[in-house]
């Protein structure tokens, strides 16, 4: 059979916009609210995906064109799982994902992520939204579950010993993203572990 019609071409609101505006660009607050009618066992499609994506670039790169700089606030539901028995929320992982790349990648965009509790009514989420983006800027990343704030924080656990890595000296690996310093540590390691091709 032929293959499928490419998905349609994003409408690029944000290139529009921006560029409709006539105020200075240093002074935005953008809220984005990523699929919050979504449920947690919902099918994302390969469509949804592409279209979420291509929606991003567009903003990304309307800001960055147009040299705005802005606190972008990205609210999703349960796209974190913060506690045990969490109703998780691929979907919203997805964007919350590319939102802290981009706010990563992009030092006129500060990002500030907030994961709200599906269970929580509306109007206690708006005081929420409220709160995150009034609250000092030592935190980007707020998760909410029953009324209780939690952020993100690395903790000292044991690592059980598992069987040692078995590498394949006819097999072929691929290390992505791997120019930076973890990146090339890794690769040493494989090669002086006696990967054939790397």
């Amino acid at each position: 059979p032929p293959p499928p019609p490419p998905p349609h071409p994003p409408n690029f609101f944000f290139s529009s916009f921006f560029h409709s505006l006539d105020v200075p660009n240093d002074n935005f607050l953008i809220i984005y609210f990523s699929n919050l009618d979504s449920v947690a066992t919902q099918a994302v499609s390969q469509e949804s995906v592409t279209a979420s994506v291509m929606h991003w670039v567009d903003l990304i790169k309307s800001i960055t064109v147009q040299a705005i700089r802005c606190q972008l606030v990205v609210v999703t539901q349960n796209s974190q799982a913060v506690l045990v028995g969490d109703d998780f929320n691929v979907w919203g992982s997805l964007e919350a994902g590319i939102a802290k790349t981009c706010g990563l990648e992009n030092e006129s965009l500060k990002v500030l992520q907030l994961d709200l509790d599906r269970t929580s009514d509306v109007k206690v989420q708006s005081q929420q939204i409220s709160q995150a983006i009034c609250q000092e800027k030592s935190e980007d990343q707020w998760a909410v579950r029953s009324r209780e704030w939690f952020v993100p924080r690395l903790e000292k656990t044991s690592v059980p010993c598992g069987k040692p890595i078995e590498i394949d000296p006819q097999g072929s690996y691929l290390v992505t993203g791997g120019l930076g310093g973890l990146g090339l540590v890794c690769c040493d390691w494989l090669a002086s572990h006696g990967v054939g091709q790397l």
